[in-house]
């Protein structure tokens, strides 16, 4: 029997040709062996491999549980540690552009609307409507 458990450093917990290579040479003859591979980000990767019996191998589920202490937990050390090594960083939001309404980017114009829709207004539009109705409609 044999267990081969180690990390990766990048995000891929799948096994390199070397990983492969050394599962077989240090554990194909084992009646059984499992490679298990951590890789940085927490992805992880098990396999079983059997040889007694009917012979064959299959991936396993992964579930770690870190709620759970094991030989060598020093929970007060890494406490302090986590203290000392990482800060937070408490950063303004940027400021938000002043909006003129559904047309931002109008807010930079004295005369926005009429310089994106001018040629679709007619100049002498609002003398045509009469007052009241524009306070009726827009009060």
């Amino acid at each position: 029997m044999g267990s081969w458990i180690h990390t990766h450093p990048g995000d891929s917990p799948h096994p390199s040709g070397t990983d492969e290579e050394t599962f077989t040479r240090c554990f194909g003859k084992s009646d059984w062996a499992l490679m298990f591979i951590l890789a940085r980000g927490g992805d992880t990767y098990a396999r079983l491999r059997f040889n007694a019996g009917p012979r064959g191998e299959l991936l396993l589920p992964v579930e770690i549980d870190y709620r759970q202490a094991f030989a060598g937990t020093d929970l007060a050390a890494w406490k302090a540690e986590y203290k000392q090594m990482v800060s937070v960083e408490v950063r303004e939001p940027p400021p938000q552009p002043q909006s003129a309404g559904p047309f931002p980017d109008m807010a930079a114009w004295p005369d926005g609307f009429d310089r994106m829709y001018g040629d679709l207004w007619p100049q002498d539009a609002a003398a045509e409507i009469p007052t009241e109705l524009l306070h009726e409609r827009f009060d």
